[in-house]
């Protein structure tokens, strides 16, 4: 049933993201199931493996899950991109590796919401570029990006992570 948008509960109307967490898919020994746009319980991770903490430059990161009906039947397109200022080998490897895998994302919005991005059987893909820039004054670093289409739209969960 279609109803009223849900009151505000705050008046802030500012956007952004406050932090992201990421797990190769890999390393996820159970997922928690979806009800009600909500996960119900948390992800158990292979022993001696740990949801992996990530940075970006301060309001560089975005968070959009758009209706993309009819697009090859997918009816939700969802992608956290940022940008982190960084010019080293050790981003170069990092991110080369990433790209080979898939990944369940979680992302904390200003709100405190945790969406996840991503299932088990189906992650979400890391996608990056580096660039110097072109003027002295702008930092080189990379753009990157997890992408995750899906039918419905990204669940909220109550895992135990960090998100102050």
């Amino acid at each position: 049933m279609i109803t009223s948008f849900p009151t505000n509960r705050s008046n802030s109307f500012f956007g952004g993201t406050l932090k992201f967490y990421f797990l190769p898919v890999k390393d996820i020994l159970a997922e928690p199931e979806i009800y009600n746009g909500k996960l119900i319980g948390s992800y158990t991770t292979v022993p001696g493996k740990d949801i992996l903490t990530g940075l970006f430059d301060i309001e560089s990161s975005k968070f959009d899950f758009t209706d993309a009906s009819g697009s090859k039947g997918i009816l939700t397109k969802n992608v956290f991109s940022a940008f982190i200022s960084a010019n080293k080998a050790e981003y170069d490897q990092l991110f080369c590796e990433m790209r080979t895998k898939r990944f369940i994302v979680f992302v904390a919005d200003v709100e405190k919401n945790l969406r996840v991005l991503g299932r088990k059987d189906n992650g979400a893909v890391f996608d990056f570029g580096f660039s110097t820039q072109k003027k002295r004054a702008e930092t080189p670093g990379f753009d990157f990006k997890f992408t995750f289409d899906s039918a419905c739209c990204p669940p909220i969960s109550d895992q135990n992570l960090d998100i102050c």
